[in-house]
């Protein structure tokens, strides 16, 4: 016999037994990355599902004040128009020459100015608060 037998079969039987824990935690290892890989994929598809809903919130929100901002203009332009209109039809001027020989806006041109920028400052009912 030979004289290594012994050490020969010690050292299959301790590269059985390594190869097997090795195995063992291998597969451990590979279920743990898997868990937490499904889960992490889970929670990156919630938040891009949030973010989403939130580009797709602030597209609609943005969309709606434009609308409103384009609304409020055309009525601002209106009731300008209105108002130079109602000064050309009556004959009103829009400035007086003063005593002093100097060119101001009229009282009424004044007065009509101011409202209209009272007007534009005004609170819209168009323009809604978002909802959560």
């Amino acid at each position: 016999m030979l004289p290594y037998l012994p050490v020969i079969k010690a050292a299959i039987v301790v590269a059985l037994i390594s190869t097997l824990c090795y195995l063992g935690y291998d597969k451990v290892y590979t279920n743990g990355y898997n868990e937490a890989e499904s889960k992490y994929k889970q929670l990156i598809e919630e938040s891009n599902l949030k973010l989403e809903r939130s580009k797709t919130e602030i597209e609609i929100l943005s969309t709606m004040l434009e609308i409103s901002r384009d609304t409020e203009i055309k009525e601002l332009q209106a009731s300008l128009d209105t108002y130079m209109a109602a000064f050309k039809r009556g004959q009103k001027p829009v400035t007086v020459i003063t005593p002093s020989g100097e060119c101001k806006p009229s009282p009424e041109f004044i007065f009509t100015v101011n409202e209209i920028i009272r007007k534009a400052n005004a609170p819209s009912p168009a323009a809604g608060t978002p909802s959560k």
